[in-house]
């Protein structure tokens, strides 16, 4: 009868750790979303203010930025409630997985967009305008979150894999 005590007794100290460790997660997730949201609209403004700053490279960061604010508003949110296990439907959890897939591969692409732009501006810094149109830059900002949500579309087919996830 003790024994199943002892058991019982540290099976709650487990879900009592648990616990804290969950307020722990959600706590730093949520502060983390807010400083990403805060800040990338604190550089939105910034450009949009400022005429100096309508730069290609600046509306590749205001993408960016875009970007992240996705990811503060809804990749962090759905990261929580993916990670905490909370029960929904498949195909409730199968959408969530792939959005929190697809919107951080649009972070990511932007990012790549910048680094290409920055690449540019060092190998033909004085060529590069007649090069390049500028609606090559406003296409390219625009195609990230299309571009990610094909590539990542095929996800879907992989049941089994997200079987341990969507339970």
């Amino acid at each position: 009868m003790e024994h199943g005590c002892k058991k019982f007794s540290s099976m709650a100290e487990e879900m009592n750790i648990r616990g804290h460790v969950d307020v722990l997660y959600i706590s730093i997730e949520t502060g983390i979303a807010l400083a990403s949201v805060l800040g990338n609209i604190l550089v939105v403004l910034v450009v949009r203010i400022n005429r100096a700053l309508r730069d290609t490279t600046f509306c590749f960061m205001v993408s960016l930025a875009l970007a992240d604010i996705a990811v503060g508003v809804l990749v962090i949110p759905l990261a929580i409630i993916v990670s905490l296990g909370l029960k929904t439907q498949f195909y409730t959890c199968l959408f969530f997985a792939c959005l929190l897939v697809i919107i951080t591969q649009s972070s990511i692409l932007s990012l790549l967009a910048i680094a290409i732009d920055r690449y540019l501006r060092v190998k033909i810094p004085t060529r590069r305008c007649p090069v390049i149109p500028i609606w090559y830059y406003e296409l390219t900002s625009c195609a990230d979150f299309p571009v990610s949500s094909i590539q990542n579309g095929p996800e879907v087919h992989h049941r089994k894999s997200l079987t341990i996830l969507c339970g």
